[in-house]
């Protein structure tokens, strides 16, 4: 049975852990503000503002904080807020599943720890770090920043961040199978929390924990764990851990056949899901939905969700999601007698398959685990008789072949990919430069015809009464602005779009998402070159 749960991941700040209250909000907004403060003063406020206020609940107000936080700081020269603002930026991106740009912010923020050796800061990028890796399948990177991460915070007694690393070092074992050890790291982690009462990091533990004897078959005591997290986090308001609680008792009811609580529950998690952008667990949330829907025999609606569930995992490299909705999707054509479908998607399959299972990252992931207790001197001598029992099972020889078959495929996937790739960038650019030409010659058009009217040239521009008229709706007044920067230059991006309209990236992507569907444009490249060449024919 193939599901879809989640992990409740612990990220590391570097403040305590207050509860997002309003009556707080407006008194750290007030020190903000008092400019008669102590620069260090103002930047601990926004700094909170940002990670425990808004960061869980409303992230653009979260980003919009550290953009305040990091002016400030380079003004003042204050390179620990800095740092501070990075790492709280690099969560923000993580939520929205763009790792890449997470990855870049807790880079920058552990270089500059680094730099003014401040090992609490240190400990907590390598956390975070770890996590975004270990979601994007570098098992091995992400348990030796755990590790690396778990032995500052344990040198510097931090209880609170070290709990976090025990438990997102139990999530690693726990994805490679290893569920006694997984459940060992998450209860020495809930440990803690409990004697520090903190509430999230308590959620996060009775959570992980029900995973682990969902996994080993034990439902009732699953369920008993979820519940006990789902209360947590609904009394805390927090969106992300609730979807997630949600998720996971929804896949105990489906394991019970009690399907319309099952759909219920996924319903609400991928309802919170796709509110907060999070395109992995709405992966994940649509691909739970189909195996509901293929349950009751809804084959097309099922269908529909594993598809769509494929292009949102493909659009970020979510390569479990991809795996699993290829999965689902060939063995449904294979029933159908579709074998034409089926064939590509089984390849898939095979291919993301064969990428998280590869026995190099499970042998990496102990050897990791297996330097670090013997850094600290504990289980020395179990470690050694673990350690001789693994040399004796594994061949040298057989080694030695599977790391150079490992090394040829990896080298024929890359050159693959870079021509690919290449190819994709010559098409799309050709094809950019082939409707820039359009968008300008009808300009022209319309600038001829307006001269022949008024006996004069003057600038094109677009008719809002035209273009209204043609979509039946209005344009409202960042609508009819976006429209009219892109006019004057298609190729602009959504960053200069937006600070050229004073919006965010997300309320710009929003806007141009609303008129492409308006002006009816579904092809999925290239969209605002055709916007301006529609709005452009049609204000002529």
């Amino acid at each position: 049975m193939l599901l879809r749960y989640y992990s409740l991941l612990v990220f590391v700040f570097l403040i305590g852990f207050a509860k997002a209250q309003s009556n707080r909000a407006d008194d750290l907004w007030a020190q903000w503000n008092n400019s008669n403060l102590a620069a260090e003063k103002r930047l601990d406020a926004i700094n909170e503002l940002a990670k425990e206020v808004y960061l869980y609940s409303i992230p653009d107000s979260a980003m919009y904080c550290t953009r305040l936080q990091i002016n400030l700081a380079k003004k003042t020269k204050n390179k620990k807020q800095l740092a501070n603002a990075y790492n709280t930026q690099g969560v923000y991106f993580a939520l929205k599943s763009d790792y890449y740009n997470s990855i870049e912010k807790f880079e920058q923020s552990l270089k500059i720890y680094k730099s003014i050796k401040y090992s609490k800061g240190i400990a907590s990028a390598l956390n975070n770090l770890g996590l975004v890796k270990n979601g994007q399948g570098m098992y091995e990177e992400a348990i030796g920043n755990f590790t690396e991460s778990l032995r500052i915070n344990k040198s510097i007694d931090d209880k609170q961040n070290t709990a976090s690393c025990l438990n997102n070092i139990g999530i690693v074992f726990r994805d490679q199978g290893e569920y006694d050890r997984a459940k060992d790291y998450f209860e020495q982690s809930l440990e803690i929390n409990l004697e520090l009462d903190y509430e999230l990091g308590v959620a996060s533990g009775y959570n992980n924990i029900g995973l682990i004897y969902s996994k080993k078959g034990d439902l009732d005591h699953a369920i008993e764990f979820y519940k006990k997290s789902l209360t947590i986090v609904e009394e805390i308001g927090d969106k992300n851990r609730t979807a997630a609680a949600l998720n996971n008792i929804g896949e105990i009811y489906y394991s019970r056949d009690s399907l319309k609580l099952a759909y219920e529950y996924f319903s609400r998690s991928l309802e919170i899901k796709k509110l907060a952008d999070h395109k992995q667990g709405i992966a994940s949330g649509l691909i739970n939905l189909g195996m509901v829907e293929e349950a009751n025999s809804e084959i097309e609606e099922a269908i529909k969700l594993y598809q769509e569930a494929l292009n949102v995992a493909q659009t970020i490299g979510a390569s479990n999601e991809i795996k699993d909705a290829s999965y689902r999707l060939h063995l449904i054509y294979k029933e159908l007698g579709d074998f034409e479908m089926a064939l590509p998607m089984y390849e898939l399959y095979i291919k993301k398959l064969t990428e998280l299972e590869n026995v190099e990252v499970q042998k990496s992931i102990l050897h990791k685990e297996w330097e670090y207790k013997f850094q600290q001197k504990e289980l020395a001598d179990s470690l050694e008789t673990v350690r001789k029992e693994k040399v004796n099972t594994i061949k040298a020889e057989k080694e030695r072949s599977i790391r150079i078959s490992v090394y040829i495929i990896i080298a024929l996937m890359a050159t693959i990919v870079v021509f690919y790739l290449r190819y994709k960038w010559a098409k799309n650019k050709a094809e950019q430069t082939r409707l820039l030409d359009d968008i300008k010659v009808l300009k022209s058009e319309v600038m001829v015809k307006k001269a022949m009217r008024m006996n004069q040239l003057s600038k094109p521009e677009l008719n809002k009464e035209k273009l209204e008229d043609h979509i039946q709706a209005k344009l409202n007044a960042t609508d009819w602005k976006i429209l009219n920067v892109l006019f004057d230059n298609p190729a602009i991006t959504n960053k200069s779009l937006a600070e050229e309209v004073s919006l965010s990236v997300e309320g710009t992507r929003s806007s141009l998402g609303k008129m492409y569907r308006l002006f009816n444009i579904n092809t999925g490249r290239n969209q605002r070159f055709i916007l301006i060449m529609e709005a452009t024919k049609i204000s002529s």
